[in-house]
Formats: C-alpha cells, sequence, structure tokens
C-alpha cells in the first residue's frame, strides 16, 4: 500500500512552490505521483492544476471523479480518484488540500501524512499581495483565518520563510523516507 502525502499550511506559505521544487527533483521517479488538483479558477503560476467551471466541477463531483473535494474562499477543490490506483499500486501520492479536509484523509486513506508548510505573517502578507489575486481585505481575511488553525496535526512541519531550495530539500528527504517505509512494508509483506 503507498501513501497519501497531504501538503497543508496557510495561504501564501509556499506549499505549490515546495511541491513543484519536489516534483521537479523526484521527475522519472515512478515511486512519486504528483497529481494535478481540479479548481474552479485559474491556476496560478505556481500552481499546477486543472481549471474547471463550477458547473463541471459539480457534475464531476456528483459522478465520483474526486477522491477528496472541498470549498475555500469561494473556489472549489478536488484531488481526481485516480489517487486511489497510485496507492494501491504502492506510489507516494503528494498533494496540497486544505487543513479543513484532514478528517477525511483519515477516513479515506489507511496510509498517510499530513507534512505542514508554515511561514511567518509578514512572509504569508507578502507572497498573497505579490502574487495579485487578492484584495487587502482578502489578505487579511485569509490571516485571520490562518490565526485559527495553531495546533495542526501533522507528521512534519517545513518552515518555508527562508530558501525555497532549503524547504524543498527537506520535504524530498521527508518524501524519501516515507518511499523507504513502503519499501519496508512490501518486503515485510
Amino acid at each position: 500500500m503507498g501513501i497519501f502525502v497531504g501538503v497543508v499550511g496557510a495561504s501564501g506559505a509556499g506549499k505549490d512552490s515546495v511541491i513543484r521544487f519536489a516534483r521537479q527533483a523526484l521527475a522519472g521517479d515512478g515511486r512519486f505521483v504528483f497529481p494535478r488538483r481540479v479548481v474552479t479558477r485559474a491556476g496560478g503560476s505556481a500552481e499546477d492544476s486543472e481549471e474547471a467551471t463550477y458547473d463541471d466541477f459539480l457534475q464531476r463531483e456528483a459522478e465520483g471523479a474526486f477522491v477528496l473535494s472541498w470549498r475555500a474562499h469561494g473556489i472549489s477543490y478536488g484531488i481526481p480518484s485516480s489517487v486511489n490506483d497510485d496507492i494501491r499500486s504502492m506510489r507516494i501520492v503528494t498533494v496540497n488540500i486544505s487543513r479543513e479536509v484532514i478528517p477525511l484523509v483519515r477516513e479515506r486513506f489507511k496510509n498517510f501524512r499530513i507534512v505542514e508548510i508554515v511561514a511567518s505573517v509578514a512572509v504569508v502578507e507578502r507572497r498573497l499581495a505579490a502574487r495579485g489575486r487578492e484584495t487587502h481585505d482578502d489578505i487579511v481575511a485569509r490571516i485571520v483565518r490562518n490565526s485559527a488553525y495553531t495546533n495542526v496535526p501533522s507528521d512534519m512541519r517545513i518552515h518555508n520563510g527562508n530558501a525555497l531550495e532549503e524547504a524543498g530539500r527537506n520535504f524530498i528527504g521527508f518524501l524519501l523516507t516515507s518511499a523507504t517505509s513502503v519499501l519496508f512494508s512490501r518486503q515485510q509483506a
């Protein structure tokens, strides 16, 4: 059995950047899968996602196309059900998810890990402003919302306030360790 790795953290903490760093470094290694989320808004430059209309999203959701789906900030997000095949194939599946769906992850996946990406409020505020998607009021609302998540149950917490390479290497180390545990469990079976 593979492992579902859910990456969580505040908007602007750099989750997509850390995931992209790992995806590029692990390209060609079939043990790792980085599926694209389906979202009802255009993806940003750091986000590798599939855009869908709200109606299309609802239809796909009703048809069971998503193993996980949620709403946040007026946007719908879905993780393709195909990740179940990857997990059955002993792969490490890594996806950016909302902290609010951690209980669903616990229900739906026997083997899972949660990695929290964190950065200071000043760094998050600067990143949110730089991407230009949110108004000042939106940024304030996101920072206030983020303050509610002080004790996220995670297997690893990665600080992403400095060089992306540092956070990225830490994340890759975590994924490689997870892959080793999958190999070990396969050998024990």
